[in-house]
C-alpha cells in the first residue's frame, strides 16, 4: 500500500531532509503550478492550493494538507523543534 502525502512528509521531518518551519521567512499560498511537494514529493496541480514557504533563498512548495503536517509535527520525545525555545521567550 503507498504511503500517504502525510506519512511521507513525516519521514522527510525525521529524517531531517525538511527544515523546520520556525526558518520560514515568509509564507504565501496561492494555485498549484505543476512542481513537486517539498512534503510527499507529489506533483502540485493547477487545480490544487499550495503554500509557498520562503526559507533562507529557497521557496519550499507544499499541499495544503503537507503544509499543515509540517508546521504541526513535533519529535516522538516531544522535545521542541530547533529554534522553537526562543518564540516562547
Amino acid at each position: 500500500m503507498p504511503k500517504t502525502r502525510i506519512a511521507r512528509t513525516i519521514d522527510k521531518l525525521r529524517t531531517r531532509e525538511l527544515p523546520t518551519p520556525v526558518e520560514v521567512k515568509r509564507t504565501f499560498i496561492g494555485g498549484g503550478i505543476g512542481c513537486g511537494c517539498s512534503g510527499c514529493g507529489e506533483v502540485i496541480g493547477g487545480s490544487e492550493r499550495a503554500y509557498y514557504c520562503r526559507v533562507g533563498d529557497v521557496v519550499l512548495p507544499f499541499h495544503v494538507v503537507c503544509h499543515e503536517t509540517w508546521i504541526r509535527w513535533r519529535p516522538a520525545n516531544g522535545s521542541p523543534l530547533v529554534g522553537e525555545a526562543s518564540l516562547e521567550s
